[in-house]
């Protein structure tokens, strides 16, 4: 029977094992951008109705893929230092413990002499043998004296999820929380690395240690949950649909969530889509509307009622477009 590379390659990645779900009383800094109601139920250790695809799993391990290129390069430049250390820590004796794994530290005094002879043993591609020499050259001119140690978190995207980080210069919420957690208690900055999958794009969004704005929304994340699991109080469930910059979105973390048919009843992400999208793009029709000024038809009536029966202030979204 002939062996073919491609079903080798996809059973080695279909194989992986889950993480088996159990009660416990720490939070993973992973996690810190999923929803309370999620948080509150993992926590608990129920059992999700909607754990990872096949794809999901696959874009895991992508994300992994990625991680271990970039520290290569690190080891290749000379400012490589360690990868998956665990931290934990606690906001106060109320709150539950925060831990988890960040992905590289880098920095110190580059050891150039023994960088530039790793270049063989590490048998990297030419696109990132190019790229470490020339990081290498750029730290020796810039950096005579040593490099900061950092943090750095890696997360690889699309273009769809990088073009968004791109435009706005903000990480995607939890990231911000997670690389804080790092860098708050290691007391070292930390950067997120966010790497397009799709055409090599890369950039960093800087987390400093001792951010004040940060830490009240790491604290308040940290002692929100904290408060629910201590009170045994199930908390509120995300809403499908979200108000923000101006618009109607569907809500991601709602649509990738681990309890998709616990919270919203439907059974997957593609049910969910076909659910609530028709309902996103008329109710952004009826905002294109009231910007141009336009009269509301009775279809149009009825999409606001729509809006205000979901909690939604229409007459202060008005004064927001």
């Amino acid at each position: 029977m002939t062996w073919t590379f491609s079903k080798i390659w996809n059973e080695s990645l279909d194989s992986r094992q889950e993480r088996p779900v159990v009660a416990r009383n720490r939070l993973w800094a992973s996690e810190l951008g999923k929803s309370d109601a999620e948080l509150y139920l993992k926590l608990l250790g129920t059992e999700s109705t909607n754990p990872p695809n096949s794809r999901a799993m696959r874009k895991f391990e992508a994300g992994n893929l990625f991680e271990w290129i970039v520290k290569l390069v690190l080891i290749r430049c000379g400012v490589y230092q360690q990868s998956q250390k665990w931290v934990g820590g606690k906001i106060d004796s109320e709150s539950l413990e925060v831990s988890g794994k960040l992905d590289h530290i880098a920095g110190g005094v580059p050891k150039y002499e023994e960088a530039a002879k790793s270049i063989d043993s590490l048998l990297l591609p030419e696109f990132f043998t190019k790229a470490s020499i020339a990081i290498l050259d750029y730290f020796k001119k810039t950096y005579p004296n040593g490099l900061e140690e950092k943090i750095l978190e890696i997360k690889s995207l699309s273009s769809f999820g990088f073009d968004k980080i791109e435009a706005s210069g903000k990480p995607i919420y939890g990231h911000d929380l997670q690389a804080f957690h790092y860098a708050y208690n290691e007391k070292k900055n930390a950067a997120i690395v966010y790497i397009c999958r799709d055409d090599m794009r890369l950039m960093e969004v800087l987390i400093e240690h001792n951010d004040p704005v940060l830490f009240l929304k790491y604290q308040d994340r940290v002692k929100r949950i904290s408060g629910y699991y201590n009170r045994k109080e199930m908390p509120q469930i995300d809403p499908p649909i979200l108000f923000e910059d101006g618009t109607f979105t569907k809500n991601f973390g709602a649509e990738y969530s681990s309890y998709l048919t616990k919270f919203y009843g439907v059974a997957d992400q593609m049910e969910f889509d076909e659910k609530y999208s028709p309902i996103v793009v008329r109710w952004k029709r009826v905002l294109g509307r009231i910007k141009e000024g336009k009269e509301m038809t009775d279809n149009n009536k009825q999409a606001l009622a729509e809006m205000s029966s979901a909690g939604f202030d229409i007459e202060l979204i008005k004064k927001q477009i």
